[in-house]
């Protein structure tokens, strides 16, 4: 379909739609969609023209139109809380929170949904989900450069509801939350999640996010997530966020970060959907010993495209950054790596490393890695690689020797390849992880 086309349709769906949607009467929140259907008039959905998305074309979202997602009835018995690790948990499906399980929380910690909040909570809201040009990308140049954003514009717009974490000052939450967005189609359907996590001055909390993409044979299916996190000084967050859907999905993930002086953000992505997975991770260290941990793994199989993209910003002094991510990739995969980190004027003493290695377990896989540097300081110590490469066949045969059959070797390596991924994760985070892609990936 015609990008022009395509655009105005998604326009004339909004002026539908738009008075059904929640906050119709709340001033700042009707301009927040306005302001993000007019962006979107303007640069419609990201191709590979954009920076951002010239690794590989998205046929399946630029080519299509997507229809908005209703209320379907959905068995939910096999998702009991069944950890004991597990104290909340908020399940969405098809971009609506379905159920709420938080008999466990402590006192002064709210989660409920977006839709929840806007109309008792709108204190908490108002100034903590951003508007759609503080998504936008700031070039060398420093040319703000709104292209790259058409994604988040259609989520901003029509987003419905989404999960609310808030946890106010000096409360530290044992155990962790839970998020799971389902998505499945009878038809080609698009649902656009906006969720906030909100931690005040000195809390602490554990976040799970699971992104599930139900299978569909004839239909297909897109599905967008935006995250705003704020973290306030001397807060502590980490977060998991695990992608898996199949052949027809088509999964958007923007996670938009700022943090504050002393404050802590541990960020771990598993992008392992068999059909179109993107997650983007956007952190601004606005505070003088703020720190950020990226890590991620992208795993590939038969035609799928999975895509990670970070930019950390130094803004203040003394912050440090650290990013690994590993790709492993197999049949006629593609996977992609852009990596940025950009300090700023008088941003002195930053420390910020990245690495990103990936494995090709086959010659018809493919894998994309853009590491950028870009230092506007002086007083700075930054690094950046990549590699890509095969198994080594010296190591298989070592392995061999030793009595090891040639398979079980191969999954001895590709766990020794992947395991800076893991090795930080504590133990409920690192046995979702594993559970989640054998469910949905069949493989670790």
């Amino acid at each position: 379909m015609n990008s022009q086309v395509l655009k105005e349709k998604y326009v004339e769906l909004y002026e539908e739609y738009k008075n059904t949607l929640p906050g119709k009467n709340i001033p700042w929140l009707e301009n927040l969609r306005e302001e993000a259907i007019d962006q979107f008039k303007q640069s419609g959905l990201p191709d590979t023209s954009v920076e951002e998305w010239n690794v590989y074309p998205y046929k399946n979202l630029t080519n299509n139109y997507f229809s908005i997602t209703g209320k379907e009835n959905i068995d939910l018995s096999e998702l009991e809380i069944k950890d004991e690790d597990c104290i909340a948990r908020l399940i969405l499906h098809n971009g609506s929170v379905v159920k709420i399980e938080a008999d466990k929380l402590p006192e002064r910690v709210l989660i409920n949904s977006l839709s929840y909040f806007i109309e008792n909570h709108p204190e908490i809201i108002e100034g903590n989900i951003n508007p759609i040009n503080k998504h936008f990308e700031t070039r060398l140049s420093n040319i703000i450069d709104p292209k790259s954003q058409g994604i988040v514009s259609l989520n901003t717009a029509f987003h419905k509801d989404g999960a609310v974490i808030y946890i106010e000052k000096n409360i530290e939450v044992s155990g962790y939350i839970e998020i799971i967005n389902l998505s499945n189609n009878k038809t080609n359907l698009m649902n656009h999640i906006r969720s906030l996590i909100i931690l005040e001055a000195g809390a602490k909390c554990k976040v799970i996010e699971k992104n599930i993409g139900l299978y569909s044979e004839d239909n297909l299916l897109f599905s967008s997530s935006v995250t705003d996190i704020n973290l306030s000084k001397d807060s502590s967050l980490s977060f998991m966020r695990l992608i898996a859907g199949n052949l027809n999905n088509t999964n958007v993930n923007c996670t938009h970060v700022d943090i504050e002086e002393n404050a802590i953000f541990n960020s771990t992505s598993f992008v392992c959907s068999k059909g179109d997975a993107r997650d983007e991770i956007r952190v601004n260290l606005n505070g003088t010993n703020s720190l950020v941990n990226l890590n991620g793994l992208l795993l590939g199989l038969e035609k799928s495209k999975n895509e990670l993209l970070t930019k950390v910003r130094h803004i203040a002094k003394s912050t440090n950054s650290n990013q690994n991510v590993r790709a492993i990739l197999n049949d006629k995969a593609r996977g992609s790596f852009q990596g940025k980190i950009r300090v700023e004027k008088k941003a002195d003493d930053t420390v910020a490393n990245m690495s990103g290695k990936s494995l090709l377990l086959n010659q018809s896989a493919r894998v994309n890695s853009k590491p950028e540097l870009e230092i506007l300081a002086d007083d700075v110590s930054c690094s950046h690689g990549v590699t890509v490469g095969s198994l080594d066949p010296e190591q298989l045969f070592y392995l061999s020797s030793r009595g090891i059959s040639n398979n079980e070797a191969k999954k001895m390596l590709i766990a020794a390849f992947s395991e800076i991924v893991f090795e930080n994760l504590d133990v409920s985070f690192k046995k979702n992880a594993q559970k989640f892609m054998v469910d949905y990936y069949g493989t670790y």
